[in-house]
């Protein structure tokens, strides 16, 4: 049986159609249904009930195998990550690389915990300014890359692996006259001084701006990030975007959530999955957002 298949079921149940796990699984609507199908021939009944008011309803069957399937992938996944722990004397090193404008994203106790959990092995911190992901993974410079979702970034032979998904806010002065907001909608940055850390942090950010670029004609791309941290601490009038993952790094700003759909999924990209080593990072970054956003 193909795993892949029982991900692909588990997946629409999750997103509740065929059309939207097709866009989370990067796959034609078409191909998902044939692969179902398939599925369907296979185990021997149908998953869900088919007519056109209840395309997307699980049938009897279908509710139970889901639960079945859920319980076995993890059980799997578990299994996988746990084999792979099995002998980490083989390894001496792990070297992580991250764009020299998004190491604010990962937390501050990321680095303390991952050294440890991996005691016995030198952790380097490569910091990129060039933004080459591919250059850096294929000539083993690096074992894992800390990105963003920036797919138009990762070559087809590249995997990324997304840990959290985080949202957006501005950050600025705790005198600046929205600081007190609960949320910041695009209507409200009218005449504000808006700058940016980064020209580019993934494909969602990248839309997020051209929006934003409507409503705030001028804006202020800033490449040092600890600068323009400084400078709105102390300016009542310059605001930030950022993300909620950096607010470890931003103790003397206001941090306020930007109204809006789009979020950010941030992950690690590699060439090769068979490290034991990539599985406990992605564990631990996990725990640690999670742990960070409660």
């Amino acid at each position: 049986m193909n795993i892949k298949s029982l991900e692909s079921f588990i997946t629409i149940v999750q997103e509740g159609s065929f059309s939207k796990a097709a866009k989370v699984l990067y796959v034609s609507q078409s191909a998902l249904s044939q692969q179902i199908q398939s599925l369907e021939k296979e185990i021997g009944f149908s998953l869900f009930i088919r007519n056109k008011s209840k395309a997307n309803i699980l049938s009897k069957s279908g509710e139970e195998f889901f639960n079945y399937v859920q319980n076995a992938l993890s059980i799997l996944d578990s299994g996988i990550k746990k084999c792979k722990t099995l002998d980490l004397s083989t390894y001496s090193q792990l070297s992580i690389c991250c764009d020299i404008y998004d190491v604010d994203l990962l937390p501050q106790e990321f680095y303390a915990e991952l050294s440890k959990k991996l005691s016995n092995i030198q952790i380097s911190l490569l910091l990129d300014p060039t933004g080459d992901i591919a250059h850096l993974l294929n000539n083993k410079e690096a074992d894992m890359y800390f990105v963003g979702d920036c797919f138009s970034m990762i070559s087809k032979s590249m995997y990324f692996q997304p840990v959290i998904t985080t949202n957006y806010m501005f950050a600025m002065s705790k005198n600046h006259p929205l600081a007190n907001k609960d949320k910041i909608k695009l209507d409200d940055l009218k005449g504000q001084h808006v700058s940016f850390a980064r020209k580019h942090l993934s494909d969602s950010y990248d839309h997020l701006v051209s929006n934003i670029i409507k409503t705030v004609p001028t804006l202020v791309v800033e490449k040092n990030y600890s600068h323009i941290t400084k400078v709105s601490a102390i300016s009542s009038q310059i605001m930030f975007l950022t993300v909620d993952s950096a607010k470890s790094h931003l103790d003397e700003l206001a941090c306020v959530p930007l109204d809006t759909k789009n979020n950010i999924q941030l992950g690690f990209v590699y060439n090769d999955e068979s490290s034991p080593l990539i599985p406990i990072v992605e564990e631990l970054i996990e725990k640690i957002f999670r742990n960070y956003n409660k």
